[in-house]
């Protein structure tokens, strides 16, 4: 982050317990990166630690990802729809925005 990126995927895919003192980090480091306008995308294959996030509502704050196709997703930036014009509306650098067909 030090060096202006904003996007953060943590991978934890070799870890087989986490503490309290790694769920505080994983929170400050989301209020970090959201601080940034950023985003934090968790890679968590084992199924009882995904639990985990879930007890104490972590994946409501941040992805907590399955597989890595999951997690790269989560990190990628959507559509956002004006609330005016119902349309997409496109980020920075997401090029020319094609009109929906009228009907």
């Amino acid at each position: 982050m030090g060096e202006g990126h904003t996007h953060l995927l943590v991978d934890l895919t070799d870890v087989t317990f986490i503490d309290s003192t790694g769920l505080g980090v994983l929170l400050h480091t989301y209020k970090l990166v959201r601080r940034k306008r950023g985003r934090l995308a968790v890679l968590c294959p084992d199924q009882t630690m995904r639990e985990l996030f879930e007890l104490v509502g972590q994946n409501l704050l941040f992805p907590v990802e399955e597989t890595l196709e999951q997690a790269l997703r989560a990190l990628t930036p959507s559509r956002r729809f004006s609330r005016r014009a119902r349309t997409p509306v496109r980020g920075p650098g997401e090029g020319p925005l094609t009109p929906p067909p009228t009907v």
